[in-house]
């Protein structure tokens, strides 16, 4: 059987290049803040659940991106509590990756989901198991502020845009490319 080779040349990343290109020249006027929650921690859990439920009265559709920061730079007492809860081997918790090199962001995290509030929730700590969440309020007990940016495109190009928006912010928690 004869199978046909792809061969990558530049002309093929050039080509491919391009395509994204023009899918972002068209995302780019769709681009709003849409909703931006301000949330302190040190509230109790249901008074801070309410925070994100009275932010959407209205359902959204679409995906949305959402960028999770904080007015300082995350002390070390907070990243030694949120270490211990990551790698203790009793924990069954899903925490995500802590990025180094981000140490001194203000950003937290970036992402995104097309149920925007159910995932809000889980990362301020209602959270099934096995899902990985940052559960703020086991750690961390200031004051977070959530900018929120919903679209109408795929998936696919929401992907994009959250991760050119992760390599700008460089956030200190989480992943960069599809989850």
């Amino acid at each position: 059987m004869n199978i046909d080779e792809f061969n990558i040349s530049e002309d093929s990343v050039k080509e491919l290049l391009l395509k994204y290109a023009m899918k972002i020249e068209n995302i780019v006027p769709s681009i709003k803040k849409t909703h931006s929650i301000y949330i302190d921690l040190a509230k109790p859990l249901d008074f801070c659940l309410s925070k994100i439920d009275d932010s959407f009265k209205n359902k959204l559709s679409g995906y949305c991106i959402y960028v999770i920061k904080i007015n300082e730079k995350i002390s070390n007492k907070n990243l030694k509590t949120y270490k211990l809860k990551k790698y203790n081997s009793e924990n069954s918790i899903k925490l995500p990756q802590i990025n180094d090199t981000n140490i001194e962001s203000k950003y937290l995290y970036v992402g995104s989901s097309k149920n925007i509030k159910t995932r809000l929730k889980q990362h301020i700590g209602k959270v099934p198991k096995g899902t990985y969440s940052l559960r703020l309020k086991d750690w961390f007990l200031g004051e977070i502020h959530i900018d929120i940016y919903c679209f109408h495109n795929n998936q696919d190009e929401v992907q994009i845009i959250e991760d050119l928006l992760w390599e700008k912010l460089k956030p200190i928690f989480g992943r960069q490319g599809k989850k």
